[in-house]
């Protein structure tokens, strides 16, 4: 059945008439690192899973999805080498029965940092077939189902110093930053050399919260385990991937009073233009260009879809699409092999007909703040305005360079918005001055 909505923008009623939300099914595969001590993603009273985060926020933003979890404790992607009767996913019937059970649209597949925190290439060969052997295993069952692969974040510590010297590493240190950077830089060189789907940079997206000036101590259980806040984060970070939107103003927190920050940090990880590109989504990510109010998919494909998200918009099928409402809007596109591919999500004002950006060039840190902020990735002469959680612009200056530092010592403790207006791109980023 279809639903009609009203919306009435300077006294003209707009009606915008909707199709049915198409579900979106996602299968997480993992252990411990992904179960958050529970395996059962419907019953929270015994933990929070990241998958159990990932279905919330997605519901949250109004987006359809079915979401299952396998997930056992001390379950490898490979057979356990130490244990004849621990069989890794790669060759579980049960693991199989499950990425068969359904043409899933994604899975998340995750794997133990303990194998990935090498220098760049030094993977077990067991490793590396037996995650290109459960790939081979999703593919065969749906062409169109994506791999999102990773390999968690690195240890608290850093590997111990007795592997300083293995593994192609010469190494006089190590923390969790620097191992976890090693082991998304593997996550990579497997992905690219084996499965050529999709990376999760779930692992960078930890580097930036403790960069940030935050404990390690918030993310990290024990030496390798994440908090129920470390797998919020993640979930973030997968929400970001799939749905290319920004998640920041997603009314579900997990409980936490950082949920929004986490949900922004996810969001500019994923979308920062280098990352982007490395973790592979550019590939399947049709690119959108603007003219005033209408917006086109640049690519050719087979079919059109626009959203105005979460929700089909009826007729909307063609390679352009005229916006007359302010709102959130994103295409689905079927490429040369029938399979679906999203764009990212852009917001329009249509009373300003400015489309609202979250320019992942543009970093402001450190965040929460006490005395300055930092900008980079500016453009010159950018407008930078600060305002409260009222409208009201308390500080406002112009950029003469890429970077700019601005005091907000003199600003009482609360929540701010950082407004860059460069041409007709306005980005907004949330502070928290304490």
């Amino acid at each position: 059945m279809r639903k009609i909505f009203f919306l009435i923008i300077l006294g003209m009623i707009v009606i915008s008439t909707y199709a049915q939300n198409p579900e979106i099914s996602v299968l997480f595969i993992g252990n411990s690192l992904t179960n958050g001590n529970s395996t059962n993603i419907d019953d929270p009273s015994t933990g929070n899973s990241m998958a159990y985060y990932f279905r919330e926020l997605s519901e949250a933003a109004g987006f359809n999805v079915h979401v299952e979890m396998y997930a056992p404790n001390g379950k490898y992607i490979y057979d356990d080498p130490n244990n004849s009767s621990n069989i890794g996913h790669c060759n579980s019937t049960i693991t199989e029965a499950r990425i068969n059970s359904r043409q899933w649209d994604y899975i998340i597949v995750q794997d133990n940092p303990g194998s990935y925190m090498w220098s760049e290439g030094y993977l077990s060969g067991d490793v590396g077939n037996a995650n290109v052997q459960l790939y081979n295993k999703i593919v065969a069952n749906n062409a169109c189902t994506h791999e999102i692969f990773y390999a968690t974040q690195g240890y608290y510590d850093g590997l111990p110093s007795a592997y300083w010297n293995s593994g192609g590493l010469s190494l006089t240190s190590d923390d969790n930053i620097q191992s976890t950077i090693r082991s998304y830089r593997n996550a990579l060189y497997l992905n690219n050399n084996g499965m050529q789907d999709l990376v999760a940079p779930i692992g960078l997206a930890w580097n930036r919260y403790c960069n940030d000036g935050h404990s390690r101590d918030d993310l990290y259980y024990d030496t390798a385990h994440p908090t129920y806040k470390a797998s919020y984060l993640n979930a973030a970070v997968l929400f970001s991937e799939i749905f290319k939107m920004n998640p920041e103003n997603v009314n579900y927190t997990g409980g936490f009073s950082d949920a929004q920050y986490l949900r922004q940090i996810a969001y500019e990880t994923v979308m920062d233009n280098t990352i982007f590109a490395e973790i592979n989504i550019d590939t399947y990510t049709p690119e959108l260009s603007f003219n005033a109010n209408e917006i086109t998919v640049d690519d050719t494909y087979s079919t059109y879809q626009w959203y105005l998200t979460p929700n089909p918009i009826s007729g909307a099928n063609t390679q352009s699409y005229t916006i007359a409402q302010t709102g959130l809007y994103f295409a689905e596109v079927t490429d040369a092999n029938g399979c679906k591919q999203r764009s990212k999500t852009s917001n329009y004002d249509y009373i300003t007909g400015i489309y609202l950006l979250n320019d992942s060039k543009i970093s402001v840190f450190p965040n929460p703040a006490q005395n300055i902020i930092n900008l980079t990735g500016l453009a010159v002469n950018s407008i930078i305005s600060i305002t409260d959680v009222s409208g009201q612009a308390v500080i406002s200056e112009i950029a003469n360079s890429d970077t700019h530092t601005i005091n907000i010592s003199n600003l009482n403790q609360a929540t701010y918005f950082v407004k860059i207006v460069n041409e007709n791109n306005v980005t907004v980023k949330k502070i928290i001055k304490k």
